[in-house]
């Protein structure tokens, strides 16, 4: 890593889980399956008032008796990959995503979801392979689009990642979260006036986004730090300095001590 570039800590970060997860529908209430046979009926029912009441095991035991009476109902195989993946079995949740998408091969919300578990378990490289493919049946879903830049991030692809949150921010502009994650990607690819960019949108849209102000410092102080390398100047890190204290105030509003020292850290390492 170049030695301009010493202090990256949010650059070394990103959710192992989407910060767009809430634009999925995990479940879906309406059965998918043509025909039901009456007891397939009964159980989806049931399995429906369990999701109701957060009781997820049971619901997915009801789905599963519903599968059993009727293999092709692709919605009972979808809820009981979202209620695997809510409950954080993630392998149980691929392999019913992909029991949902070899009975509907265009569901493309199970694909969103398997794709979401595969990086979940770190499998960034299927779960590539999985969005690409929704991507060719919904050219124009953004969340495809933002989950695509996540698991190209998550290979070390910053390049490619750029692009799919590029084509994110375009089809939704307003979204303070994809700026935000495209600013990191831009940074771990050292352009600097891009991710300052980027993490400026974000603060636009959403005025109390503490994690961006806290990327913005560090990314101003790395830029500055590499211009006062190149031409000798004094360093002046002002302006990455009032980003910092922005988000320790942030921080310190929001009782969280642990960012408060980083922030601190942080500041100590850029005035010595």
């Amino acid at each position: 890593m170049p030695s301009a570039y010493k202090i990256d800590y949010i650059m070394r970060r990103i959710a192992v889980l989407s910060l767009f997860i809430c634009c999925l529908s995990f479940f879906s209430f309406a059965q998918g399956a043509a025909n039901p046979v009456s007891d397939d009926a009964a159980d989806f029912g049931k399995g429906v008032k369990f999701l109701q009441q957060n009781n997820l095991w049971e619901a997915i035991s009801s789905f599963k008796a519903c599968v059993k009476n009727n293999p092709d109902d692709y919605t009972a195989c979808y809820n009981i990959a979202g209620a695997y993946f809510t409950l954080g079995n993630y392998e149980d949740a691929v392999t019913w995503y992909r029991q949902t998408v070899t009975i509907d091969p265009k569901h493309v919300n199970a694909r969103i979801g398997m794709g979401m578990a595969l990086r979940a378990l770190f499998k960034h490289d299927e779960a590539v392979k999985v969005l690409r493919e929704a991507a060719e049946i919904e050219p124009d879903n953004v969340l495809v689009m933002t989950e695509l830049a996540m698991a190209y991030y998550g290979l070390d692809d910053f390049v490619s990642s750029v692009l799919w949150y590029e084509k994110a921010s375009q089809a939704d502009p307003d979204n303070a979260d994809t700026c935000y994650h495209l600013g990191l990607a831009y940074g771990r690819l050292y352009d600097y006036d891009k991710a300052i960019k980027a993490f400026r949108s974000a603060i636009s849209i959403e005025k109390g986004f503490v994690e961006a102000y806290f990327s913005l410092g560090v990314t101003l102080a790395a830029q500055q730090r590499a211009n006062a390398e190149k031409s000798g100047a004094k360093e002046d890190f002002l302006e990455a300095r009032g980003n910092l204290n922005m988000a320790r105030a942030l921080y310190e509003k929001a009782g969280d001590n642990k960012n408060v020292e980083r922030v601190d850290d942080l500041l100590k390492n850029i005035d010595n």
